[in-house]
C-alpha cells in the first residue's frame, strides 16, 4: 500500500499528501489545488526566465540585437562592404 506522502504526476507534488489532494477533489476543491500548482509552476517559470535572461546579457552584452551586414565583392575595388543593421525594439 502507498505512502500517503508519497504523490504521482496525477496526485500532486511531494510535498503535498496524496490524501489531501483527493479531500480536496472530493469536496470540490480541485480549482483551488490547480490554482496554488499552477501559481507554483509559473512563479518558477518566470524566475528561470530572468536567470536565463540575466546569463544572455552577461554573455552577449547589450540586449540589443543589432547586427552588421558584410557583402563580399570580388571584382570590386572595394572587397568588403559592411552595413550595420538596426532591428527595431519591440514596445
Amino acid at each position: 500500500m502507498a505512502d500517503d506522502t508519497t504523490a504521482s504526476a496525477t496526485t500532486g507534488t511531494a510535498t503535498e499528501p496524496a490524501s489531501l489532494i483527493e479531500k480536496a477533489v472530493a469536496e470540490g476543491g480541485a480549482y483551488e489545488v490547480l490554482r496554488k500548482r499552477l501559481g507554483e509552476q509559473g512563479r518558477q517559470l518566470r524566475e528561470r526566465a530572468e536567470a536565463l535572461n540575466a546569463q544572455r546579457l552577461q554573455t552577449f552584452g547589450s540586449p540589443s540585437l543589432h547586427w552588421v551586414k558584410v557583402t563580399v565583392d570580388p571584382a570590386s575595388a572595394n572587397l568588403f562592404q559592411i552595413e550595420p543593421v538596426i532591428v527595431a525594439q519591440p514596445r
